[in-house]
């Protein structure tokens, strides 16, 4: 049975909710990295960052799944984007928001934000095009650098949503290229796949020439084969792909080797990684624990959210109670209730909320039966409703 026929995909949940706990260690390193703990946190913790790569190819993955039936017009393409971004966005703006408000009383400078930054931040725009890649300018909430990539693809990829089915990872690939090899070769004379290196392009190209994007097309990639006739024939030869490709990324993030964000760094171990597990879940489904399929479903909230108690720890300092393994565990335990919160009030509740004033037209009845095998129960909806299936949803 291909991939294109079940409802929930566990394993892509499982993933997102590893890539989401990866950075939430990753930030929290800093309170277990003294002598007193062995240098714990960056000796364990220092490569979490990749956590950043897989969900970038997560992402692709997702997007192709989701709409791998639609059969593509101008309307499908303008609910695609309303329903993604309605995703990301009301979570983000809440959780920039009260980063903001717990930080301007501190007096920080590198918390205090004009109405330039919030607005660059709130629109998914680079502060600084010329900054350093590829966050070029981070925001106060300074995980929201990845969302003005996760927004860039999204233009792109609905773009191909305008081409017949077939012809999408065509387009998708030229499009890619089209923004990571041709421009940068017409803007800056040259092509590089290092992404922390920009080009030194201004404005919204510093995003567009970035070859981040190729992550995201790793992700797409690996969406059309799950989703194809073609899978391996052997389960335990999948099996073993799997576990060499899970040692390797365990490898290269505890060890610290080539660290950083982009394919020729983190982006292609995270490609593999995701790339055999889908094609062992294809012979036969992972089981995964409920906890991490959980973990999964709150990835997104926790993602953002965990940053606020880190963030008070930062510009509240106090020698005995924000250092150390305490308080270490406090901000994890924080950050995880938090996630539940934004998940079940934010993206449940207010972005759901948006999502059925901002898409109210129902599909009709042939193109609600045609959504069935993928979105199950959502293909009788709306096409809101097609990505609500927690295996799909944005993370």
């Amino acid at each position: 049975m291909s991939g294109a026929g079940r409802d929930n995909l566990r394993f892509i949940q499982g993933v997102r909710g590893l890539a989401a706990l990866a950075v939430v260690l990753y930030h929290a390193r800093v309170y277990v990295d003294g002598p007193a703990y062995l240098h714990a946190g960056r000796r364990m913790f220092e490569g979490g960052a990749a956590g950043v790569d897989l969900f970038f190819v997560v992402s692709g993955f997702i997007m192709v799944y989701t709409t791998s039936t639609l059969r593509g017009s101008l309307r499908d393409t303008g609910r695609f984007l309303v329903r993604r971004i309605v995703r990301v966005w009301p979570v983000y703006a809440v959780a920039y928001v009260a980063v903001c408000l717990l930080a301007f009383p501190s007096g920080h400078p590198d918390f205090q934000p004009s109405l330039r930054d919030a607005a660059h931040a709130l629109t998914f725009m680079p502060r600084d095009a010329g900054g350093t890649a590829p966050y070029f300018g981070a925001p106060i909430l300074d995980v929201g650098w990845t969302l003005n990539y996760e927004i860039l693809f999204y233009g792109v990829f609905a773009a191909t949503l305008l081409a017949p089915r077939r012809a999408r990872p065509c387009v998708l690939l030229a499009l890619i290229a089209a923004c990571t090899v041709a421009l940068p070769w017409m803007l800056a004379g040259g092509v590089q796949m290092d992404g922390m290196t920009g080009y030194g392009v201004a404005g919204y190209a510093s995003l567009l020439t970035s070859p981040l994007l190729w992550e995201f097309g790793a992700g797409a990639a690996i969406g059309h084969l799950y989703l194809s006739r073609w899978s391996l024939k052997d389960r335990d030869v999948a099996t073993c792909l799997a576990a060499l490709t899970g040692a390797l990324f365990l490898w290269m993030l505890l060890s610290g080797y080539r660290r950083g964000h982009g394919p020729i760094h983190w982006g292609l171990p995270a490609a593999l990684f995701v790339l055999t597990l889908a094609l062992r879940d294809k012979i036969t489904p992972w089981r995964v624990p409920p906890a991490l399929v959980w973990l999964g479903d709150v990835s997104f909230s926790l993602y953002l959210l965990h940053r606020l108690p880190q963030v008070v720890g930062r510009l509240y300092p106090h020698e005995a109670l924000t250092t150390g393994g305490g308080f270490f565990a406090f901000t994890l335990v924080t950050g995880v209730v938090l996630a539940y919160a934004g998940n079940r009030w934010l993206e449940r509740g207010l972005s759901e909320w948006l999502r059925r004033k901002l898409l109210r037209p129902v599909v009709s009845a042939p193109l609600a039966e045609h959504l069935g095998p993928t979105f199950g129960a959502a293909g009788r909806g709306s096409l809101a409703e097609a990505d609500v299936q927690q295996g799909v949803a944005h993370r």
